[in-house]
């Protein structure tokens, strides 16, 4: 129990933002049918299974939309069946980690009382949870972008010195721009962070070497895909 009990709040706050999140798919969201961009990312997850290829159209391969969430899709699809409940109850709790990433967020910079306070908000504010009902990317690329934005917090206030942080900001980063090709503008924005902080002295000059570390794991992880883009279109197409 010892070991468990500095962990109780965000179990806590999670599980709270997931009965929440699934209660709200399971009674207002219920019949939901994707329409729009959510139909685009549904049907190219299923093209991936049954024609093997990512299209938006039967046999016609395509640049368009970021490829993370129609993979997870797929992915969801063969695993527990092509109904989009499961995909929103994935949904579900990956806000559900970004109701435990605020939590997380408001202590480190706070204190606990406050951190419970903004983890229980973000576990009942609607226009957060209302997302997970429906199959875009918001759900996901906050989740994303909120843990990048954490890990960039605890990296700075450890003086840059953990090489698995770098390395865990790089992965998000990609993961964040395979989500939304906006994504991408994350990894010059930390670059330019770093640059103020060497720069103002906060963090070490060697901190280089781990910005360098991380930008290039956010890259190697979208190359495959910017590879993938130009075969396709011959066009260079970082994501989409």
């Amino acid at each position: 129990m010892k070991r468990i009990k500095p962990y109780l709040p965000a179990i806590c706050i999670f599980c709270l933002a997931l009965l929440v999140r699934i209660g709200y798919n399971l009674t207002v969201a219920r019949l939901y049918y994707p329409l729009a961009d959510a139909l685009g990312y549904q049907l190219r997850a299923f093209y991936l299974l049954d024609e093997h290829c990512y299209c938006g159209a039967p046999h016609q391969v395509t640049v368009v939309r970021a490829p993370l969430w129609p993979f997870l899709i797929a992915g969801l699809s063969l695993l527990v069946g092509r109904a989009n409940l499961f995909d929103r109850l994935f949904l579900c709790c990956a806000d559900a980690g970004t109701c435990v990433l605020i939590y997380l967020f408001a202590r480190d910079l706070f204190n606990k009382r406050l951190g419970l306070v903004a983890g229980l908000l973000a576990c009942i504010y609607p226009a957060l949870y209302i997302y997970t009902g429906w199959m875009y990317t918001e759900a996901l690329f906050t989740f994303l972008q909120t843990a990048t934005w954490y890990c960039i917090y605890r990296i700075q206030r450890g003086a840059g010195m953990s090489r698995r942080l770098w390395i865990l900001c790089g992965l998000l980063m990609g993961l964040l721009s395979l989500t939304r090709p906006n994504g991408i503008l994350v990894i010059g924005l930390v670059i330019l962070w770093a640059a103020f902080l060497i720069w103002r002295k906060r963090l070490p000059k060697r901190a280089l070497l781990n910005v360098g570390l991380a930008v290039l794991i956010a890259c190697a992880v979208i190359a495959p895909w910017t590879l993938r883009n130009y075969l396709v279109s011959r066009r260079f197409v970082p994501v989409a």
